[in-house]
């Protein structure tokens, strides 16, 4: 609901709830890394318990490929996410006043981004929208990054808009506690799903955050 109506929307995440996941249809367990087209949104049905949020071992048991903390959170605040339909489980979860991220795993998730932004460039599963989707991938990446930033220096931050995210990035600037060339791929991005276009052609781009990423991770 705060995206600006221009935002590129195209994927929506739906996390349902249940007693037991062994209940789960064996082919609905299968297919839920697979997205569902509706309405020109790539839709995914992700599943889990109560219990799964409240111990990280068993989350990871059931959503390998999920950050815990960055679900908890996502799930946990109403400015991150939005109640649909049944009980509204929200003070079941852990509270996540003293949380502490796993800040290794998340700036993982940026690099995984990236890496699938590259692949999609050298070698595309569909040819036709390659570039869209390496774009996608790639602001991905940066948001993902963004947020590592925002945790990194304050572990007390727990919105995952990239509005707040922005704003967080932003003060961080300000106080020169990050650079500016990081609030520039934000920027960036953000202009992205805007506008469906970067303001410098994307291959420059995409190197100049490559390069970044791999000095940071040199240091």
């Amino acid at each position: 609901d705060t995206l600006p109506p221009n935002w590129m929307k195209n994927d929506i995440d739906i996390v349902i709830f249940v007693e037991s996941i062994t209940d789960i249809p064996k082919e609905d367990w299968k297919q839920r890394f697979k997205p569902k087209k509706f309405n020109g949104y790539d839709v995914w049905f992700l599943y889990n318990t109560i219990e799964g949020f409240q111990d990280k071992k068993k989350f990871e048991e059931i959503s390998e490929r999920a950050n815990y903390e960055w679900s908890l959170i996502e799930l946990k605040l109403p400015e991150n996410s939005k109640f649909l339909y049944g009980l509204d489980i929200r003070n079941k979860l852990p509270d996540i006043t003293n949380m502490q991220f796993d800040y290794d795993d998340i700036l993982a998730r940026a690099l995984y981004h990236l890496d699938k932004c590259l692949n999609q460039l050298t070698n595309p599963k569909e040819k036709d929208n390659a570039k869209d989707t390496a774009m996608k991938e790639f602001t991905k990446a940066v948001f993902k990054y963004s947020f590592y930033i925002c945790i990194f220096y304050d572990s007390t931050f727990h919105f995952t808009s990239n509005h707040n995210i922005e704003r967080k990035i932003l003060e961080l600037v300000e106080s020169k506690k990050f650079d500016e060339l990081g609030l520039y791929f934000l920027t960036e991005s953000i202009h992205f799903r805007k506008e469906q276009e970067f303001n410098e052609p994307f291959k420059h781009l995409l190197r100049k955050f490559t390069e970044y990423i791999f000095n940071l991770l040199g240091n």
